[in-house]
């Protein structure tokens, strides 16, 4: 089937979070200072970045890994740290 599928807007950039376009000048390291439940999202954790940068919603497999590094499914011991984006 050869249906002409115009999948231009989901290209669209989400402003409520930081995106690759925020990275392209490079990494940005910034201090995680909140954490919260989103509503009804695909990445349900939102975390606060100093610095005036967009939250970041880590995907699934990163979320893994905060919760093997922080030795918790808990968002509390991330909160203070550093990461680098």
């Amino acid at each position: 089937m050869t249906d002409d599928l115009d999948f231009a807007g989901s290209l669209a950039v989400k402003s409520d979070q930081l995106n690759a376009d925020d990275l392209r000048a490079g990494p940005i390291t910034a201090q995680i200072t909140g954490a919260r439940v989103a509503k009804a999202d695909a990445q349900p954790v939102l975390l606060k970045l100093s610095g005036g940068h967009m939250p970041w919603k880590p995907c699934k497999g990163m979320r893994r890994l905060l919760a093997e590094i922080a030795g918790a499914t808990s968002a509390k011991p991330w909160v203070g740290k550093w990461v680098t984006l």
